[in-house]
Order: structure tokens, then C-alpha cells, then sequence
């Protein structure tokens, strides 16, 4: 009998010790996953304020005359620069024209260096501004 106890004892004890390895562990687990979703909630909010930074950008450089569409990802669609080379050129250079630009663009699209607003501090005010 006294040996069971013992036994029991010794179990116990050793329950105990993963009880508090448990508990530490779950902690962690706690601790980082608070931590997580600050930095999530943070990038979110980054991202929400760019977005808004982007679209204002775009409104303010767009206007009901020049319209740039964007058919996929990172293709450029031609219509538009068709539609504005139709009212500035003749029939022969009203193509190759719209062609030249659309390529252009589409170059500026695909190149990873190239970033169609940027920001400046004017009298602490951030202003965003087209290239």
C-alpha cells in the first residue's frame, strides 16, 4: 500500500511539472497571438490609409477627359489612348501614335522601380503627387 502511495506521489509530482509546462506553453501561445493581431490590425490600418492616399491621388489626377483602364493586371487596356489619339492625329498616325503610348505605359506598369505618385511634406502636410 505505501508503495502505491509513493507511487502516486511521484506521479503527481510529475503531472504537476507538464500541468505548469502546459500553462507556460499556452502563454506563449497567448502572448504571441496578441501580438499578431496587433501587427495585423496596424498593417491593416497601413493599408486601408494607402489605399485611400491612392484613390485620392488618382481623383485628383483623373479627370473626365483622360481615363487610363487597367483590362488585367498589369496590362495596360489600348482603348483609351485610341479614343485620345482618334481626336489629336489624322488617320495614319492616329494608330501608331496610340500604340507608341500604350506601350509606353504598359513599360511604366511592369517596371518594378516606377511609382506613378509620390509623396512630399509641404508645411507638414503630406501631399501626394502623379510623376
Amino acid at each position: 500500500m505505501r508503495l502505491k502511495v509513493e507511487d502516486l506521489k511521484g506521479e503527481l509530482k510529475v503531472m504537476k511539472k507538464e500541468l505548469e509546462e502546459k500553462e507556460y506553453s499556452l502563454q506563449f501561445m497567448e502572448n504571441l497571438n496578441r501580438t499578431l493581431v496587433l501587427k495585423e490590425r496596424r498593417s491593416n490600418g497601413e493599408l486601408q490609409a494607402a489605399h485611400k492616399e491612392a484613390i485620392i491621388g488618382l481623383e485628383s489626377v483623373a479627370s473626365n477627359r483622360m481615363t487610363i483602364g487597367i483590362k488585367t493586371m498589369g496590362e495596360v487596356d489600348h482603348k483609351p489612348f485610341e479614343d485620345a489619339c482618334l481626336k489629336k492625329f489624322c488617320s495614319r498616325e492616329r494608330e501608331e501614335k496610340a500604340a507608341e503610348l500604350c506601350s509606353l505605359w504598359q513599360e511604366k506598369v511592369h517596371d518594378a522601380n516606377w511609382h506613378p505618385f509620390k509623396k512630399e511634406t509641404i508645411d507638414g502636410k503630406q501631399i501626394v503627387r502623379a510623376h
